[in-house]
């Protein structure tokens, strides 16, 4: 008895540092959404310059994701994690010394939007394989959505504090802070201390040339055999598509069509923090039998939403649109990463994570491209009602007129 509550404890102890790591990761990352675009603005930068600094963050996700994953199959998993925030540190910290110094160029935000990118591919994987490991299962989905909620409480700290800070500060002054803060977040991952299993030293002691490439392999092998993982993983590439226009120019569309500022721009993305922490709230407190149908159905709400969003450009509207975007954001990722928290083999969660955002994202670069051109000829508000128009009728295809149909539950 004594044994099991020391375990408890030991359990609570890890996922209080895994959380609290990710809540400074959390303020960071607000931090740099609205100082990083604000300060490429402030510098020269248009609809086509942010639409690259995009493009810059996805592609190394989509392609290195599945080539540094390998290495996280039976690894240290918090070790990893420690090096990539704080190589996104001092990488984050070039942008400020350089403006200070007066020889900041629009290509330097590409440039560090690609390695932090790089070492997202480190962190997002390892975290979500990392719970299962001090997390019982049957705990898996109210964890999942305990992260979500606190995560969508800091988000709306960090949007506010954020949007502050830029505002009065400035946003080069608001990067070096958020350095100060990766930092913190790293330190706090080292701390959590991981259950070591049979399967994870069998996979840590057999990685070499050739079982590098067959864990690339697994993965896409993995997600084509899990019948509900493989029609989740075709419905999300619609989903992805349809949402970009909306994220890579929102910034663009509030300082253009709303006439906003980076106040009004922390406000917007607020809201959709608001919507995704109740919807955590709510994940945290009921049992999800159907993930695959939660899925298509939260899919299919955002699209409709979306369309609303671009035919209409009022801040109000917006403002309600993007808080139930948060919410359908959150419907979509927790079932995902449980089902395969919960279905996929411990060794290769990480890999197969990797996998589903390489496959559900690879036409992104091509549409965040296209995007800003498009917007030129139809408008802003034209290019996002048809990503949201997108997203239902892909929705109801999937779920009513394919082979998939019958395979998600």
């Amino acid at each position: 008895m004594i044994n099991e509550s020391m375990r408890l404890r030991s359990r609570m102890s890890n996922f209080t540092f895994l959380l609290l790591s990710k809540v400074f990761k959390t303020i960071s990352d607000n931090f740099v959404s609205i100082a990083l675009v604000w300060l490429l603005i402030e510098t020269g930068g248009g609809t086509v310059s942010t639409s690259i600094l995009y493009v810059c963050t996805l592609v190394p996700q989509m392609l290195l994701g599945l080539f540094i994953s390998p290495f996280l199959t039976g690894a240290r998993l918090q070790v990893w994690m420690a090096y990539s925030d704080a190589v996104r540190a001092f990488m984050i910290f070039v942008i400020p010394i350089c403006y200070y110094l007066d020889i900041l160029q629009v290509w330097f935000f590409f440039v560090i939007a690609v390695i932090q990118s790089i070492t997202a591919t480190i962190y997002n994987p390892s975290s979500v394989a990392l719970l299962p490991r001090i997390i019982e299962a049957e705990k898996l989905q109210s964890a999942n959505a305990h992260l979500a909620s606190v995560t969508q409480i800091v988000n709306l700290v960090g949007l506010a504090i954020a949007g502050v800070l830029v505002s009065t500060l400035s946003a080069s002054t608001t990067l070096i802070l958020t350095c100060c803060l990766l930092i913190i977040s790293s330190l706090l991952v080292l701390l959590v201390k991981e259950t070591d299993n049979e399967e994870t030293r069998i996979a840590r002691n057999k990685i070499n040339f050739r079982a590098y490439f067959q864990r690339i392999k697994e993965g896409f092998v993995q997600v084509k055999e899990h019948k509900v993982i493989s029609g989740l993983t075709m419905y999300a590439i619609f989903i992805n598509i349809g949402t970009i226009p909306w994220l890579s120019l929102s910034a663009i569309y509030v300082a253009g069509q709303l006439s906003g500022n980076a106040v009004m721009l922390s406000v917007i993305r607020a809201s959709t923090a608001i919507g995704a922490l109740l919807m955590g709230v709510v994940l945290a407190k009921i049992k999800i039998n159907q993930h695959g149908r939660f899925f298509l159905y939260a899919g299919a709400i955002s699209g409709l939403v979306l369309t609303i969003l671009g035919l209409i450009p009022s801040f109000y509207v917006v403002l309600v649109c993007c808080f139930l975007l948060g919410a359908t954001e959150t419907a979509i990722n927790i079932p995902e990463m449980v089902l395969i928290q919960t279905t996929v083999p411990q060794a290769q969660q990480a890999q197969v994570f990797v996998t589903l955002v390489t496959i559900s994202t690879f036409f992104l670069p091509l549409t965040i491209l296209i995007s800003a051109p498009l917007a030129k000829v139809f408008g802003m508000g034209s290019i996002i009602a048809f990503g949201g128009m997108l997203i239902v009728l892909s929705g109801i295809v999937i779920r009513f007129f394919t082979p998939l149909a019958k395979k998600i539950p």
